[in-house]
């Protein structure tokens, strides 16, 4: 759509990052929401999909958003979910390629 952006901060530096299209919005949501399903049964962590924004490091700063992601339950048990970035590296991270 017009007008959108999505960014991502690596070591301080802003990149931008092209949209993606339906298929690709597709094979992501596939890719997230069979295992997410399983772990949400089991309470073995958490599941994010849609961009969620990850601070993998400070002092520069870099911030980058996964198609899907998941964090296992030890350190999800310590995440409070809010409509910030989260500030850890997540398990297992899943990228679709276009």
């Amino acid at each position: 759509p017009s007008g959108e952006r999505r960014l991502e901060l690596v070591e301080g530096q802003l990149y931008e990052m092209p949209l993606e299209g339906g298929r690709h919005g597709n094979v992501a949501a596939n890719i997230g929401s069979r295992p997410g399903i399983r772990i949400e049964e089991t309470g073995a962590g958490l599941t994010l999909a849609g961009g969620a924004g990850f601070i993998l490091q400070r002092a520069p700063d870099t911030v980058r958003a996964s198609d899907c992601a998941f964090v296992s339950k030890i350190p999800a048990t310590i995440v409070e979910l809010t409509d910030d970035y989260l500030e850890m590296a997540p398990n297992l991270v899943v990228e679709v390629v276009s």
